[in-house]
């Protein structure tokens, strides 16, 4: 079994890149899961008004997931830990608070337990194509929270295969790293 996670901010389509791979490939066993399901059922604030206490919670959950048997071939997540590790640095600069070692190195730990990390970026077409078009303000934290991606990425040294804006060139990446 093999389990990847595609990461990105809000609109770089992550969630269609899966659905197109698993309709192309109906002969490959895959279980997909998407960590924005775990976001809504979170009891504590999340995304704009994310806590640590909201990490924690998802640190949590996705480590229940991952120890869960699974017999698919491929696993495939909509998001990954470095989004948790992101928003985990967002949170505790909005709130001014200090980075908490234990927390990061178990985000860390999730990390080590893909064996792929797909990364989507915003394209000079991003959102353009999104309906309904996002607010403004919608558009600014998904950037935001870009930067914190790419910036976690780069101060942990996170091994990320890019994925290219076209969807059909997105498809062979996974195809060359999948099959």
């Amino acid at each position: 079994m093999i389990r990847v996670a595609l990461s990105g901010t809000n609109w770089t389509g992550k969630s269609t890149t899966i659905e197109i791979f698993t309709r192309r490939n109906p002969k490959l066993h895959i279980s997909t899961f998407e960590l924005s399901e775990l976001v809504t059922r979170c009891p504590y604030p999340m995304v704009q008004d994310q806590t640590t206490d909201g990490s924690e919670w998802m640190i949590y959950e996705l480590q229940k997931i991952l120890a869960q048997p699974i017999s698919a071939e491929i696993q495939i997540f909509g998001r990954s830990p470095i989004d948790i590790l992101a928003f985990t640095y967002y949170a505790i600069e909005k709130n001014q608070a200090n980075a908490n070692e234990k927390l990061i190195e178990r985000i860390i730990l999730l990390i080590n337990e893909f064996d792929r990390l797909f990364f989507v970026a915003p394209h000079i077409d991003w959102p353009v194509n999104v309906k309904p078009h996002p607010r403004p303000e919608k558009i600014a934290f998904a950037l935001l929270l870009n930067y914190y991606m790419l910036k976690v990425i780069q101060k942990y040294a996170i091994n990320v295969i890019q994925l290219p804006w076209n969807l059909d060139k997105r498809q062979q990446v996974l195809q060359k790293y999948l099959q």
